[in-house]
C-alpha cells in the first residue's frame, strides 16, 4: 500500500460537485462543448500612470510577447501552452482589405515604439478602439489588464503549475525595474495556488500531526516504546489511505488531502485505549499475557464500535451524489477501520515481545492532578447534578439563540484567506474591472432552428439590449457578444472611425458581408465570429465576468438578470440559459451544503442504530445521544455569534466530529456495563469505578484529538481552518459532556437501571468474567 501511495496524483482540475444528471451541469457541459472552457484566462494587472510612458509600455509589450512564447515539454512533445495574449500593447484590430475583399486581423502595436510622440499617437488610436473599452484599461484609475489564455489540455494538468510559475518569473524579469506591483488572478491562477498549497500542506500536516501526537504520547507515558509503535500504527494507516486513493483511481483534492493527517489524529486514540488498559491490568497482577488477554476482551469490542461510529461519520459522504464527497467518504471510512485492525493486531503483538512496563512507564496512572480532577467530576455527578443540568440547559438555550443567527453562504475563493496577496489581487480586479469569474449566457432557438438573415439581425439587437441590462449592474465586467462583433466590423468597414462603432444598417451589412470569408485563415470568421456564434448560427453567447458575490447574493443577481432577459427574449422564440463557472458554483455550493446536512442526519441515525443494538436499551441510547448532540449545538451557536457561515467546510465538521465524539460515550458506557453487575447494580459505585478506569483515557484522547484537529488551523485555506477550529471546539466540549453530563444522566435513570438491569442481553457484549 505504501508503494501504491507513491503513485497517488494531485488533482489539477475543478472538483466535480454536482452530479452528471443535474441540469446546471448538463447546460455547462453543453456550453463548453460549443465554445470551449470559459475558465481558461489568467489575468495580470497593474495600476500606474506610467502605462503610456515609452519605457514602461515597451516592457509591457515585451512581457506579453515573452509570455506568448513560453514553451514546455507536455506529454513528451514541445508545447506552446499560451494560446493568446491581449493587452493595450497587444491589440488585434480589423483592417478593411479592399483588394482581397476581406477584413484582415492585424496587430496594432509594432515590434517597438521608438519615441514618446509615436506612443502618444498610438494611444489615441488605442482609445478609438471602442471594442476594447473597459476590457483592458480603466481610464479613471489608470489600471490596465493583460489577458492570458491557456490551452485547455495544459489548463487541467500538472503542467499548469509550471506555466504559471514561468509567467511569474518572466513578469518579475521584465517589470522589476519599474517598481510597480503586479496583480495576478483568474481561475487558472487561483486553481494553481490552491493545488500547490494542497500538495505542500499534505506533507506538512502529516508531519505536524505525527509530531504533535508523538510529543503528547511521550509526555503522558514517558517511554519511547509508547511513542514509536503507536506512531508506526498510524503511519501504516496513512500508507493505506494514500494507497486506496491510488488504487481507486482517485486524485488528491483539498478533501482527500486531509485524510492522511486525520488518520494520524484518529488512529492514536486506539493505541491509547489499548495501552492504558494494558498498564492498568498489568499493575494489578504483573502478567503481560493475562493483561493483554483482558485488554482484548474488555476493550476490543468497545474499540471496534468506536471506530465503526467514526467510520460512519466519514463514510456517509459516500452516499451522496457528489464525486468529491464520495471519494472522501469511501477512502476515509475504509482507512479508519483498517487503522483500527492494524492497531488491534500490531500493538498487542509488539508489546508481547517488549520488556514488562517499568514503574516510570506506568507512573502516569498515579497522576495526582488527574486523580483529583476525576474525583472532582465524580463529586459533581454524585452530589451536584442539579447544577450540572442547570448550566447545561442555560448553555444549550444560549447556543440555540446563536444557532438561529447562522447564515448559509459560500464564495468561489472561500478557501483563500483575506489577508493573502491572492485575495487582495482579486479585490483589485473587482474594484477596477468588476470581476473575473466567468458568467455566460447561451442563446439558441426554442425550436432548434438557425438564426440567419433578418432573424440574426433581430437577435443581435436583442443581445445589445441584454448587454445594456447586464452592464447596468456594477457587479459585472464589460460584456461581449456578436453585437460587439458587428459593431467592430462596422468600424473597420469605415476605416477605423470610432463614430461607426455601432450596429450597421441593413444596407451597409449587405456590403460588409462581401468582406466576411469564413474559410480565410486571416479573415474575421476564424478570429472573432466563432467566439460568439457556432454550429451554423444555431448557438450564440454573451460573455462577461462577475464579482465573487457568494452563494447568497449571486443567486439573487442571477434571478434578477433572468427575469429581465425574459422581457427581451420571448421564451416562445428563444431559449436563454445562464451558465458558466459562476453559475455552476452556485448550484454546487447549494448541492454540497444540502448533501452534507443529509449526511449528518444519516450519520446520526446510523450511529443511533448501532448504539441501540449495542446497549439494547432505549433510555441508554437517549442518555448516550444527549451528551454528543449538545456539543454540536454549542458549536453551531458559536458559529452564529461569531458570524461563521454555514458552508461546505463548516457543515463537514458536524458529521465528522459527531462520529468521533460518540467514541468517548461508548468507552464509558462499555466500562459502566462491565462493572454494574460486580457492584450489585449500584449506579453511583459503578460510575465512580468507570470514571477511575476510563476517565484518564477519555481525557487523554480528547487532548490528542483537540491538538490533532487544531493543527489544521495553520492551513492556508479558510475552509480547512474552519474545519480544524470548529472540530477542536466540538471535541473538547464533548469531553466535558461525556465525563460530567453523561454520568449525571445515568444517575438520573438510576431507578430504571436497578429495576431493569440495563437489559442484560445487551450487556453481554461487554461483560466478561474475571480470568
Amino acid at each position: 500500500m505504501g508503494y501504491q501511495g507513491t503513485k497517488a496524483k494531485m488533482s489539477y482540475s475543478f472538483s466535480k460537485i454536482i452530479p452528471n444528471t443535474d441540469s446546471v451541469y448538463i447546460e455547462n457541459e453543453k456550453f463548453k462543448s460549443l465554445f470551449g472552457e470559459d475558465a481558461n484566462t489568467l489575468v495580470l494587472g497593474v495600476q500606474t500612470d506610467k502605462l503610456f510612458n515609452i519605457d514602461f509600455y515597451n516592457d509591457w509589450y515585451r512581457l506579453g510577447k515573452a509570455i506568448k512564447n513560453i514553451s514546455i515539454n507536455f506529454r513528451g512533445t514541445l508545447n506552446m501552452p499560451i494560446k493568446d495574449v491581449l493587452s493595450v500593447a497587444h491589440l488585434p484590430i480589423l483592417v478593411r482589405n479592399d483588394s482581397l475583399k476581406r477584413f484582415d486581423v492585424m496587430e496594432m502595436v509594432p515590434e517597438r515604439v521608438n519615441t514618446q510622440a509615436e506612443l502618444n499617437k498610438l494611444k489615441e488610436k488605442i482609445f478609438d478602439q471602442t471594442f476594447y473599452d473597459g476590457l483592458l484599461l480603466n481610464k479613471k484609475s489608470n489600471a490596465s489588464i493583460m489577458h492570458i489564455t491557456f490551452d485547455s489540455e495544459v489548463l487541467n494538468s500538472e503542467s499548469r503549475i509550471e506555466v504559471v510559475n514561468k509567467i511569474k518569473d518572466i513578469t518579475a524579469l521584465h517589470m522589476k525595474k519599474h517598481n510597480t506591483e503586479i496583480h495576478y488572478s483568474g481561475l487558472p491562477f487561483i486553481r494553481t495556488v490552491m493545488a500547490t498549497k494542497v500538495k505542500n500542506e499534505l506533507i506538512a500536516f502529516i508531519f505536524l500531526a505525527l509530531l504533535s501526537t508523538a510529543v503528547i504520547l511521550f509526555i503522558l507515558f514517558r517511554s519511547l516504546y509508547m511513542v514509536v509503535f503507536p506512531v508506526c500504527v498510524v503511519i501504516m494507516g496513512v500508507m493505506w489511505s494514500m494507497g486506496l486513493i491510488s488504487l481507486l483511481g482517485y486524485k488528491v483534492t483539498i478533501l482527500t488531502g486531509l485524510i492522511p493527517p486525520l488518520i494520524v489524529v484518529i488512529g492514536i486514540p486506539n493505541c491509547i485505549y489499548l495501552l492504558n488498559r494494558y498498564h492498568t491490568e498489568f499493575v494489578k497482577h504483573g502478567n503481560k499475557i493475562r493483561a493483554w488477554s483482558r485488554v482484548i476482551e474488555k476493550v476490543g469490542v468497545a474499540t471496534f464500535f468506536t471506530n465503526l461510529t467514526t467510520s460512519v461519520g466519514f463514510g456517509v459522504f459516500f452516499l451522496t451524489e457528489s464525486a468529491i464527497l464520495k471519494e472522501f467518504g469511501l477512502v476515509a471510512g475504509i482507512s479508519i477501520m483498517v487503522t483500527f485492525v492494524i492497531s488491534l493486531l500490531f500493538i498487542p503483538i509488539i508489546f508481547k515481545f517488549l520488556p514488562k512496563p517499568s514503574k516510570i512507564q506506568t507512573k502516569y496512572l498515579d497522576n495526582n492532578i488527574m486523580d483529583r480532577f476525576i474525583l472532582f467530576i465524580a463529586n459533581r455527578v454524585l452530589k451536584g447534578r442539579r447544577l450540572v443540568f442547570t448550566i447545561t440547559i442555560i448553555v444549550v438555550l444560549v447556543s440555540i439563540v446563536g444557532m438561529m443567527r447562522i447564515k448559509v453562504e459560500g464564495f468561489i475563493v472561500d478557501d483563500i484567506p483575506h489577508d493573502t496577496k491572492e485575495y487582495k489581487d482579486l479585490i483589485f480586479f473587482e474594484s477596477n474591472f468588476n470581476g473575473v469569474m466567468p458568467f455566460e449566457i447561451l442563446i439558441s432557438s426554442a425550436n432548434g432552428g438557425k438564426f440567419v438573415g433578418k432573424k440574426q439581425q433581430s437577435l443581435v439587437k436583442k443581445m445589445e439590449r441584454a448587454q445594456r441590462i447586464i452592464e447596468s449592474h456594477n457587479e459585472f465586467s464589460r460584456s461581449l457578444s456578436l453585437a460587439d462583433g458587428y459593431k467592430l466590423i462596422n468600424q473597420a468597414y469605415h476605416n477605423g472611425n470610432d463614430k461607426f462603432y455601432k450596429l450597421p444598417r441593413s444596407m451597409d451589412l449587405v456590403k460588409m458581408k462581401k468582406y466576411l470569408k469564413e474559410d480565410d485563415s486571416r479573415g474575421l470568421g476564424n478570429k472573432l465570429m466563432k467566439k460568439f456564434v457556432v454550429d451554423s448560427s444555431r448557438f450564440f453567447r454573451i460573455k462577461t465576468q462577475v464579482q465573487d458575490l457568494g452563494s447568497v447574493h449571486l443567486p439573487e443577481l442571477r434571478d434578477s438578470i433572468q427575469k429581465k432577459l425574459l422581457k427581451v427574449f420571448d421564451p416562445q422564440v428563444y431559449d436563454v440559459k445562464l451558465t458558466g463557472t459562476s453559475i455552476v458554483f452556485i448550484a454546487g455550493n447549494a448541492y454540497l451544503v444540502k448533501s452534507l446536512i443529509q449526511s449528518l442526519v444519516l450519520a446520526f441515525l446510523i450511529i443511533a442504530l448501532i448504539m441501540a443494538w449495542m446497549f439494547r436499551s432505549g433510555k441508554m441510547l437517549f442518555v448516550c445521544l444527549i451528551p454528543n448532540t449538545i456539543p454540536l449545538i454549542i458549536t453551531a451557536g458559536i458559529m452564529g455569534y461569531f458570524n461563521i457561515p454555514l458552508k461546505p467546510s463548516t457543515v463537514l465538521v458536524f458529521s465528522v466530529a459527531y462520529g468521533i465524539a460518540v467514541d468517548t460515550s461508548i468507552h464509558f458506557l462499555a466500562k459502566f456495563q462491565q462493572e454494574i453487575d460486580r457492584h450489585s447494580w449500584d449506579t453511583a459505585k459503578t460510575i465512580l469505578a468507570a470514571l477511575q478506569e476510563t476517565g484518564k483515557s477519555m481525557i487523554y484522547n480528547s487532548m490528542i484529538l483537540f491538538c490533532g484537529f487544531f493543527i489544521f488551523t495553520f492551513s492556508s485555506f479558510g475552509g480547512t481552518v474552519a474545519l480544524g477550529l470548529l472540530s477542536s471546539i466540538t471535541l473538547i466540549t464533548a469531553m466535558f459532556t461525556n465525563t460530567i453530563l453523561l454520568p449525571s444522566l445515568l444517575m438520573k435513570i438510576e431507578g430504571t437501571i436497578k429495576n431493569k438491569g440495563l437489559n442484560k442481553t445487551g450487556s453481554k457484549l461487554f461483560i466478561k468474567d474475571e480470568i
